[in-house]
């Protein structure tokens, strides 16, 4: 080596090569799972910090929540039908106009299963429900993919239930501008889909949830979701279609890249989403969402159908879509996981937060790869040559 080059080196090769053997022992890290878990510390530390600044939720959103109050008033969980079913008909006899009345519940086992008998010649809870559904413009139910682990009869069995009722589906149906590689789309074959007669006058978005294996944190919830070969909206996409005047037409996909909705005065909304369809939720201080629990709702318009009583501000639903979900947190709660914000929170939060992002714009977005190496080498390579011959003193100040 010339002795000026060697010189050079000997002066500044430390300085020059050091942040690039970091750098590549991250990226050699960077794919392990405790890498991964101390990166999803870092996600949630920074909501906790970001959370007492955070701005409120759309004020076309309403939180309905089954709490501890509404099970005291109404019966323990699961309720008959016929609760769900008078909540209804309560909405459309007060004349109130909700925008979207969206369950973030699977209402997909028949009746029998609360051991009911209905007289001859009587409506079930199930048509009653489906009867209540109609009366209003718009109603959401849950549906759920899921994987069968039994035997291969009844594993056949399951595969026919769900393209028996996918062949009638009420007015629900499957996205059909799908671009890229429909198989990545997180999914089963098999499906739990509501009871028909509530199919036939709602429609049915997706709740799949599935949280981090690494530490059960729900970081993403899918926009979209596959059943065999069909593609299909989440609660919380269908939810956000309707709030904003998009046709089921109006929904596109790109694999690995986004879900847009189109409505008809040429507006659209672009939702960014990974390979399996799913979004990474940006979650807001849950204090600045609007509530309201079930039982004081139900009673409010029950009250003003039959004493005219006013009905509260706090229940006014005209034009909001209510999202309504278990909130109670006790034996009783069935639908409660860990969030970046919560050890504990009412999943129904996890599509709140999504159907506010997509209302806001409101997204995470990550910077890319190659950002981020080129603003971390510029600052090391900096910090090196310009601390390299400054005193002890302004070192540990520029470290603090």
């Amino acid at each position: 080596m010339h002795p000026r080059f060697k010189s050079l080196w000997q002066a500044h090769g430390f300085a020059l090569v050091a942040p690039l053997v970091a750098l590549l022992i991250v990226a050699l890290l960077e794919p392990t799972g405790w890498v991964q878990r101390l990166e999803n510390l870092a996600i949630s530390l920074r909501f906790q910090l970001r959370e007492p600044w955070d701005p409120p939720a759309d004020p076309r959103l309403l939180l309905v929540g089954i709490d501890q109050q509404s099970l005291d008033v109404l019966g323990e969980w699961p309720w008959p039908r016929t609760i769900e079913a008078d909540f209804l008909k309560s909405i459309a006899l007060a004349n109130e106009n909700p925008r979207t009345v969206a369950f973030d519940l699977l209402l997909v086992n028949n009746y029998d299963q609360f051991h009911l008998e209905t007289p001859n010649g009587a409506a079930t809870p199930d048509d009653a429900l489906g009867d209540a559904a109609g009366l209003l413009p718009s109603v959401i139910v849950g549906a759920q993919t899921f994987r069968y682990q039994g035997d291969a009869a009844g594993h056949q069995q399951a595969l026919a239930a769900t393209a028996e009722a996918l062949k009638d589906p009420g007015p629900t149906q499957p996205i059909t501008h799908v671009t890229g590689d429909v198989n990545k789309i997180a999914g089963s074959d098999i499906a739990k889909l509501p009871v028909t007669p509530l199919r036939h006058n709602s429609l049915f978005g997706f709740v799949d949830d599935t949280p981090s294996t690494l530490d059960g944190v729900h970081y993403v919830l899918p926009m979209v979701v596959r059943v065999g070969s069909a593609v299909y909206a989440s609660l919380a996409l269908q939810t956000a279609a309707q709030i904003l005047h998009v046709d089921p037409d109006g929904i596109s996909v790109v694999v690995g890249r986004q879900v847009a909705l189109h409505n008809s005065e040429g507006k659209t909304w672009t939702i960014p989403v990974n390979d399996r369809g799913e979004m990474e939720i940006n979650y807001r201080n849950p204090a600045g969402f609007q509530t309201v629990n079930f039982a004081v709702l139900f009673e409010s318009f029950t009250k003003f159908v039959k004493n005219n009583t006013p009905i509260p501000d706090r229940c006014d639903i005209d034009k909001k879509a209510v999202l309504i979900g278990q909130v109670a947190d006790g034996s009783a709660a069935t639908d409660i996981g860990p969030t970046p914000l919560q050890p504990r929170a009412p999943l129904v939060y996890t599509h709140f937060n999504a159907i506010n992002d997509i209302l806001r714009n409101d997204y995470i977005r990550e910077v890319p790869w190659g950002w981020v190496v080129a603003g971390y080498l510029l600052v090391s390579w900096l910090s090196l040559f310009g601390l390299r011959d400054s005193s002890i003193a302004v070192g540990v100040a520029y470290r603090r």
